[in-house]
């Protein structure tokens, strides 16, 4: 045995007690290595999952706003999109909600995870001040928090609804366009009581900016569309519109043995209302138009505006002819009404043209032209009436388009000229002036009645240089004749609606007044009565401005227009021209001859001459003058003859 000393003993208890220290040290020592291993193995497990979360967000985002881009339906990527927020958020149940068109009630959006009917209960609800978190939110245009459906107020009339399907919790967000109009809202749900954090706020603009650019997108595909087939002005069908329509009416009348009517619509006096009232009337005349015309549709049939003042219904699907004919009724009498605009009473018939399909054509174009010229002789019967297309209409369509075309050179190459009709003085007996009456003969062929061409330069808007040469040429006429020896002898030229209208007419009279070296009152202007029709300030400042320099106006064809007698006296007309039809009456028709009584009597009190066209006997002579009709032309006296004629019967006369 080996006894140690007291001394040994004491050094190896304290080696031993040194090394269980270290063994303790190192134990800790591994154990805080250990621990800040797994906390750091912990930090890099949640950051990886964090850019996982942050990348599949970035991926998810990128691939809905390329379906935004594509061809995607907007609910397919409303959807995505819901999907994407609820995957970064488990436990979130997200929404997106839609403003209807009338900016009131709640369209139903996308949901995939919330309850059908919840959503169903919501659809069409008005939003509010308190219309729950989403009504709320867009009635507000800001954020709405409801952290606890049980005790907010805002949504106390929803409470029950939300609680039947478990939702405790809410956050809405108004969806704004870039132009601040509220286009919707997307909303976060839970079903505990809960509070936004940080992370989700984030989440939720991201969601609204995404959705926003998804709806406006949509939006403006959706109007592009829309402006492609409606016209911008009425809402109306466009002729692209149009004829695919027909094509299938078309189509489907060869399989069913049936009729496609196609009904041409123009309306009676509308450039003359567009140009004295102006476009804004003009526009809502046509509005109003294209409602009268939509509400006089059947179910099935169309109605497209295909430019200016002209619509076309399609009638699909008909069995008679006489169905056409009733429909044409309709819309006249629709068109007959007044119409009450920004405080005028505006009278705008319209006319109405028929073609029929396979009689009048068997193909878009051929029905268009048919109805087209059918509208046409519907305006030649009066206007404010219905025609069928005959074979006869067909030729006197080609008829005008020949006389379009020859008009366009006729007055390059010095086709026209004036015949003038002497106007005789009652109680002189002697011719105190002359009408100046266009006439158009082309070489080799024969006159061309102005009643045929007239018309058609109106139309085409030749008339305007063709005015202008008639009134230069007639006052050219008048001041030979006055230099020749009848000083006193005075001209009267027609004016018509399109010349009074336009721009600078009151210079352009004066210029060539003082080119003649005519005093301005021996010109008489003769206008219709269309233009008396409304008491636009225009028309009267054009009237006054004449008027002043010394014109005469005459107001031709009296009692045939749509003027009130009670506008006589607020428009500086000097005379009057009793129409030919009421004199042709006097002593053979007694209504004819009690208008023309009428008109003589109204027109002395008025202190207006009055002139009698189209005498062409003793009789009608000796009554006008019994009456006190002051003037009167017609072939009694004389024909329309040329200068040089018209030149010779003023020297016999005075001889």
């Amino acid at each position: 045995m080996v006894i140690l000393s007291g001394a040994v003993v004491s050094g190896l208890a304290e080696q031993l007690h040194r090394s269980r220290q270290r063994e303790i040290t190192r134990r800790k020592e591994a154990e805080a290595t250990s621990s800040q291993n797994q906390l750091l193995c912990d930090a890099l497990k949640i950051g990886i999952a964090e850019r996982e979360k942050a990348e599949k967000l970035r991926v998810g985002e990128n691939r809905i706003l390329e379906m935004v881009a594509g061809n995607s339906s907007l609910e397919d990527a409303l959807a995505d999109l819901v999907q994407l927020i609820e995957s970064q958020e488990p436990g979130t149940l997200c929404s997106i909600l839609l403003l209807a068109a009338d900016g009131v009630h709640i369209r139903r959006g996308i949901a995939p995870s919330l309850p059908t009917a919840f959503l169903d209960a919501l659809d069409g609800m008005a939003i509010g001040p308190c219309a729950g978190a989403c009504g709320t939110a867009m009635h507000r245009r800001e954020p709405v928090v409801v952290s606890d459906v049980f005790v907010d107020p805002l949504v106390a009339d929803y409470r029950d609804l939300a609680a039947t399907h478990g939702l405790r919790a809410c956050w809405s967000t108004p969806i704004l366009s870039h132009e601040g109009q509220v286009l919707g809202s997307f909303a976060m749900y839970y079903r505990e009581v809960h509070s936004p954090n940080v992370a989700e706020v984030q989440l939720i603009d991201l969601a609204t900016h995404i959705a926003r650019i998804a709806i406006e997108h949509k939006n403006a595909e959706e109007r592009i569309h829309y402006m492609a087939d409606h016209d911008a002005l009425t809402g109306l069908a466009t002729r692209t519109v149009l004829r695919d329509r027909v094509q299938q009416a078309i189509a489907q009348a060869h399989r069913n043995d049936c009729m496609v009517a196609m009904l041409f619509i123009d309306l009676d006096n509308f450039k003359h209302i567009n140009d004295s009232l102006g476009h804004r009337i003009g526009d809502h005349l046509l509005q109003e138009t294209a409602d009268r015309l939509t509400r006089s549709l059947r179910e099935g049939d169309s109605v497209a505006r295909i430019g200016g003042d002209e619509f076309v219904i399609v009638l699909p699907a008909l069995t008679e002819a006489a169905a056409a004919a009733r429909a044409a009724a309709k819309v006249v009498a629709a068109l007959a009404q007044p119409f009450a605009i920004n405080d005028h009473e505006l009278h705008v018939s319209g006319s109405v043209g028929i073609s029929l399909y396979p009689a009048n054509g068997a193909d878009v174009d051929s029905l268009m032209r048919a109805a087209d010229s059918a509208m046409y002789h519907a305006k030649e019967k009066g206007r404010s009436n219905y025609q069928f297309f005959t074979p006869r209409l067909n030729q006197a369509v080609q008829r005008q388009q020949a006389i379009a075309n020859g008009l366009r050179q006729a007055l390059a190459r010095g086709d026209f000229l004036l015949h003038y009709q002497p106007q005789v003085d009652f109680e002189s007996g002697r011719i105190v002036s002359a009408e100046a009456l266009l006439r158009w003969r082309q070489p080799g062929t024969d006159p061309i009645r102005s009643s045929e061409f007239i018309p058609v330069a109106e139309e085409t808007g030749l008339i305007l240089p063709i005015g202008e040469w008639a009134l230069r040429e007639a006052c050219k006429q008048l001041k030979r004749w006055r230099t020749a020896g009848h000083p006193d002898l005075r001209i009267a030229v027609n004016l018509s609606v399109r010349q009074f209208h336009q721009t600078g007419l009151e210079e352009m009279t004066a210029h060539i007044l003082e080119a003649s070296g005519l005093p301005a009152m021996a010109l008489d202007l003769e206008i219709t009565e269309s233009l008396l029709m409304l008491k636009n300030p225009e028309n009267l400042s054009t009237m006054e401005g004449l008027v002043n320099m010394g014109v005469e106006l005459s107001l031709d064809d009296f009692g045939t227009g749509y003027s009130s007698l009670a506008y006589l006296q607020r428009f500086p007309i000097h005379g009057l021209k009793i129409d030919q039809s009421f004199v042709n009456g006097i002593g053979r028709d007694d209504r004819d001859t009690a208008i023309v009584t009428a008109i003589l009597a109204m027109a002395q009190s008025l202190h207006l001459k009055v002139i009698a066209e189209g005498v062409e006997t003793a009789g009608q002579e000796a009554f006008l003058k019994t009456h006190g009709c002051q003037a009167a032309q017609g072939y009694y006296y004389s024909a329309p003859v040329a200068a040089e004629a018209f030149a010779a019967m003023l020297e016999r006369a005075a001889a």
